[in-house]
C-alpha cells in the first residue's frame, strides 16, 4: 500500500487504486492526486481486500488482472461488504466483450460501476472517469435549486468554445498504417474539468440542442 500526496487543496475524497502494474498504478494515482483525491494504491488482491475491510473510500479503480486473483473476486468482496454505493472504474486489457460481461456481473451484484476503460490507457478518459462521480454529486446537490447544467449553460459553453474535438487515429493492424480517424467530442469546463460525452450528450439531446 502507498499513499500519493494530492497537490491541490480541493479534496474530492479518498481514491483506492488497485493495479498490479507499477507504471499503470503510478499514472492513475498521480492523475487522481492532481484532481484532488487522497489517493491510496494497492498492488495486490490481499492489500486491496484488507484496505476495503478497514478503511473508507469514496471511489475506486480496479484492474481486472491481479495475478493469482482477478478483479471479479474483489467485486464480490465489495458486494459482501455492502460497499455498493462506492463508484468503481473498471480497467482491463481484455477485449470489449469481456468488459461488457464484467459490467453485467457488477450490475447483478448491485455495484456502482461508473466506467470501463481499456488498456493502453487514454489519460483524458481516466480523468473523465474520475471526475464523473463528482459531476453527478454536484448535480444532485444542486437539484433542489434547479439543474446544475441548464440549457443556458450548454448554450453558453457553445458560445465560449468550451466544446472541442479530439481525433483518435484508427490503425490498420495488417499494415500498421493510419487508415482513418474518429472525431470525439469533449467538453472542458471550469467547474468539472473534462466532461465525458456520456454525461453531456444526453443533456444536449434532452434540451433539443
Amino acid at each position: 500500500m502507498r499513499t500519493i500526496e494530492q497537490p491541490t487543496e480541493k479534496l474530492r475524497g479518498r481514491l483506492l487504486v488497485v493495479e498490479d502494474d507499477v507504471v499503470q498504478r503510478t499514472i492513475i494515482g498521480k492523475i487522481g492526486a492532481k484532481l484532488g483525491y487522497d489517493t491510496v494504491v494497492a498492488s495486490t488482491f490481499e492489500i486491496a481486500s484488507g484496505l476495503l475491510r478497514t478503511k473508507t473510500f469514496d471511489m475506486m479503480t480496479l484492474d481486472l488482472s491481479l495475478g493469482a486473483h482477478d478483479g471479479v473476486e474483489l467485486l464480490r468482496l465489495i458486494a459482501d461488504l455492502n460497499l455498493n454505493a462506492m463508484p468503481i472504474v473498471v480497467i482491463s486489457g481484455c477485449e470489449e466483450r469481456i468488459l461488457n460481461t464484467i459490467t453485467r456481473v457488477g450490475t447483478g451484484l448491485d455495484l456502482s460501476i461508473t466506467s470501463c476503460l481499456t488498456k493502453p490507457l487514454d489519460l483524458d478518459q481516466v480523468r473523465a472517469a474520475l471526475l464523473k462521480p463528482a459531476f453527478y454529486r454536484a448535480v444532485a446537490d444542486h437539484h433542489a435549486a434547479g439543474p446544475a447544467i441548464s440549457r443556458d449553460r450548454i448554450v453558453a459553453a457553445l458560445k465560449q468554445n468550451e466544446f472541442f474535438v479530439e481525433l483518435q487515429p484508427k490503425i490498420d493492424l495488417h499494415t500498421n498504417q493510419i487508415c482513418g480517424a474518429e472525431a470525439l467530442a469533449r467538453w472542458l469546463t471550469p467547474e468539472f474539468g473534462i466532461v465525458s460525452p456520456a454525461i453531456f450528450v444526453p443533456l444536449v439531446e434532452q434540451f433539443g440542442l
